[in-house]
């Protein structure tokens, strides 16, 4: 893919994500105005409790918080990268946007409370499950891909891992069965090895973060290693915005996700600028 049909591919996504991220929480705010969500009945909701407790207290609100944050993420982002990195040709900025990819999936979580789905099975709640389930795969797979996959010499492949990657994502999310009468207090739905997507998912991290750090040493480069650090702290923050509905974890992976993605951008667009 050239630099250009790169940057075209960019604003087309950037523009694409901010009309369906802003259809959606239109969507939602009227049903905040329109349905309490402490009627959900798979969410911890409790009064008279004290500050340290109220932190660590799993609620509906704290939950859309953080949907909300990663999908707001995905165009933002978008913009910034596309304005930031216009005449850099960097190979991590392709698997970069599959994690976006996989951020903007969560979208389909806000159609529980939009559509209440917790009162029932139906389509729409098989299609959320499915299309959440694909996110988290996705984003599993673009981490592995930015460690591996990412060297000089494998440049020329990423429009093809690329496929790969979604194409492994889809058919995943076709044959892992869902538990689609059941949602989490995280107003997600459960699926099946759930344990063991999260497990891969500590190992893409922990390798990816290695293997950027030990490519920096043989390049003798400390923007790599800055690198992983950028991306050790994004992907956390991501995954406990992903999997948490409190307060304290929301503002901790908060916290990770934004100091994580301007440190990785930042030293990305050295790295590459020096190159």
């Amino acid at each position: 893919m050239t630099l250009n049909t790169r940057n075209h591919f960019i604003f087309a996504f950037a523009v694409f994500s901010s009309i369906i991220v802003g259809l959606f929480i239109i969507g939602l705010l009227f049903v905040l105005f329109t349905t309490p969500l402490d009627t959900i009945p798979t969410v911890r909701y409790e009064t008279g409790i004290s500050f340290s407790e109220a932190l660590f207290a799993n609620h509906s609100m704290v939950a859309l918080l953080n949907i909300l944050i990663l999908i707001i993420y995905v165009p933002v982002l978008s913009f910034i990268i596309y304005f930031g990195f216009e005449k850099t040709q960097s190979p991590e900025l392709f698997y970069y946007f599959i994690f976006l990819l996989g951020c903007l999936a969560n979208i389909c979580c806000l159609l529980i409370p939009i559509f209440k789905l917790w009162t029932g099975f139906s389509s729409i709640l098989l299609f959320a499950g499915k299309a959440e389930f694909f996110g988290e795969i996705i984003t599993v797979l673009s981490f592995l891909a930015l460690g591996v996959c990412s060297s000089d010499e494998k440049n020329h492949d990423t429009d093809k891992n690329m496929i790969i990657l979604i194409m492994i994502s889809l058919i995943l999310s076709v044959i892992i069965p869902i538990n689609n009468k059941d949602i989490q207090y995280a107003l997600r739905v459960p699926f099946g090895y759930d344990n063991i997507v999260n497990f891969i998912r500590v190992i893409a991290i922990i390798l990816t973060t290695f293997t950027l750090c030990l490519t920096g040493y043989r390049k003798d480069s400390k923007d790599l290693v800055f690198i992983a650090i950028g991306f050790l702290c994004t992907s956390t923050g991501y995954f406990l915005l992903l999997k948490t509905a409190n307060i304290f974890w929301c503002i901790f992976g908060l916290t990770l996700l934004t100091f994580g993605t301007f440190f990785f951008l930042k030293r990305l667009h050295k790295y590459y600028m020096w190159k």
